[in-house]
């Protein structure tokens, strides 16, 4: 059945009110013809409905057997919709497969997603949606999404307004108690993200059925952020190279306002590149659970998997530049062995708790420097217990860049200071790359502090994107030369990300800063070898 009320529907509808026939034929096809329009308007049509008040998926046969699916009529669930015309009570009816021998028998379809072992799964054409579903009980209609996109992104509409706007107008219309007015913000903001990460996800050629609505969106944001960061700047180096835009110029800068919360668990992330052909340690990527600084994968859990507590691990160091993590293990009983092995080699229980343990002292640290420092004359205090064990000092168990790289200029600059390092449980905010006519070409989520190692994959990655950028403008030009210059004879790729082959160029703005004798004759904008790299404004 096509979506929406035809004339044929409406005028059924008048004959059953209609018992005793004293309505003409011809009046109630006139009556249906004046009623159609106005129904259109103002009742919400979402799928395939044969009752105005009902909600039911598209599909008619099961993906895996094809035979017809059954209406679970005792699993209904009163929902409320939000559409233009206001807040729409439907009432919510799931399809089954009931053939035994189908994989798929059992398995509750709701309108555009499907409960398989716990997890609500998406499911459906995403083009064909009239009505995004959240949950059983509340979701959106595609054209208030559609509206609220636009106003969101030009006219500085936000979830909080929005969810005020709802609610007053629901109050005006007697429509309160359909909404959930205590988590309308946070539902507005997880249906308006998910709509668009399925829609991104489907114009990138992207497998929809892996997004759980029930996760948490960061994480499943992180699924999909890969192959939809390549598109975006392929999309983006296309368009600026349609319009004669100049390419071999970038600036490149670090925006610490737009932060999450991550697992605290120091060292258990890492990130690739493809390009360099190394591999970053940072801090968890997962979002914590709930009342936690760690992930559920983190978190120690109640009877916990305690068979591997015949060891344990003492110290962490890392090798070849970072590239891999070694850990002293020792056993727990006589003769109390002690061994470096590479961290892939531990147990996983085992690692987990470590990396939870250096966390939980870091966050202690950080915790203390809040507090009032002793004298001088009273003399330092002594580091805490696990930390007295690390071959790292504190400041290194994240990804914090070598201190010589740090001491290579006088400037102070980089942006690895202790404080910064403590934001255990919180990501260091986004890195950004963008042409001198303002397109932004590349982001990149950054983690514990705006690193030198991670400014030095994000290069990487536009140089792979961009191969005729041969400037970089930024805040801290100084430290990013030098780091990259260290590293020029580690790969052909690495020789192509330093000097000669790339210039490192200071700001106007945070020139000011930069102290260094040798950064003033190499990285001032105001030299006439910089200024002549540089777009004229």
């Amino acid at each position: 059945m096509a979506h929406g009320f035809s004339q044929a529907l409406i005028a059924e509808a008048i004959r059953n009110a209609d018992p005793a026939a004293q309505i003409s034929d011809g009046l109630v096809v006139h009556l249906a013809a004046e009623l159609q329009p106005l129904f259109s308007t103002r009742v919400a049509a979402y799928g395939r409905e044969t009752c105005a008040q009902e909600l039911l998926p598209l599909p008619r046969s099961c993906s895996a057997c094809k035979t017809r699916l059954a209406e679970c009529r005792g699993s209904a669930t009163p929902a409320a919709v939000i559409d233009l015309c206001g807040v729409v009570e439907k009432l919510h009816v799931p399809l089954r497969c009931r053939k035994p021998s189908c994989p798929e028998f059992g398995v509750l379809l709701w309108y555009n997603y499907c409960v398989r072992k716990g997890k609500h799964v998406f499911q459906g054409e995403l083009p064909l949606l009239q009505c995004f579903m959240l949950s059983s009980s509340f979701g959106f209609s595609i054209p208030w999404l559609r509206q609220f996109h636009p106003r969101l992104v030009r006219q500085h509409a936000s979830f909080t307004s929005e969810a005020d706007v709802l609610t007053a107008q629901a109050a005006t219309n007697s429509q309160l108690h359909r909404l959930p007015t205590s988590r309308l913000r946070l539902l507005i903001s997880q249906g308006w993200f998910t709509w668009r990460l399925l829609t991104r996800g489907l114009e990138a050629g992207l497998d929809l059925s892996v997004v759980d609505f029930q996760s948490p969106m960061e994480d499943t944001a992180c699924r999909f952020l890969g192959p939809l960061q390549a598109a975006f700047s392929r999309k983006a180096v296309e368009g600026a190279q349609r319009a004669k835009m100049r390419c071999d110029v970038i600036v490149l800068d670090g925006n610490a306002k737009n932060r999450r919360a991550v697992c605290a668990a120091a060292l258990a992330g890492c990130s690739y590149s493809p390009t360099l052909r190394r591999t970053l340690r940072h801090t968890c990527t997962k979002t914590p659970a709930f009342k936690h600084c760690f992930c559920l994968h983190h978190c120690e859990a109640p009877g916990a998997d305690r068979s591997h507590t015949d060891v344990e691990i003492l110290q962490h160091k890392s090798i070849n530049d970072g590239q891999q993590l070694m850990v002293l293990l020792q056993e727990t009983t006589e003769p109390r062995r002690e061994a470096w092995v590479l961290d892939s080699a531990v147990p996983d229980t085992v690692l987990s708790k470590y990396l939870r343990q250096v966390g939980a002292e870091k966050l202690k640290l950080r915790k203390r420097t809040h507090e009032p420092q002793p004298s001088d004359t009273a003399g330092p205090s002594p580091a805490p217990p696990l930390l007295q064990a690390q071959v790292e000092p504190v400041a290194e168990l994240e990804q914090c860049s070598d201190p010589a790289d740090l001491a290579s200029v006088a400037c102070s600059t980089h942006k690895e200071s202790s404080t910064a390092q403590r934001q255990l449980a919180k990501s260091a905010g986004m890195l950004c790359v963008c042409l001198s006519e303002g397109l932004i070409l590349h982001m990149q989520e950054i983690y514990g502090c705006e690193s030198l190692s991670q400014r030095y994959f994000c290069v990487a990655a536009v140089k792979a994107l961009l191969p005729t950028v041969t400037t970089v403008v930024h805040d801290d030009a100084c430290h990013l030369h030098k780091y990259c210059a260290r590293r020029a004879a580690h790969s052909q790729a690495a020789a192509q990300l330093s000097p000669p082959h790339m210039t490192f160029v200071c700001d106007k703005f945070h020139m000011a800063g930069h102290t260094d004798a040798w950064c003033k004759q190499t990285c001032d904008p105001e030299l006439p070898s910089n200024s002549a790299l540089q777009p004229s404004t």
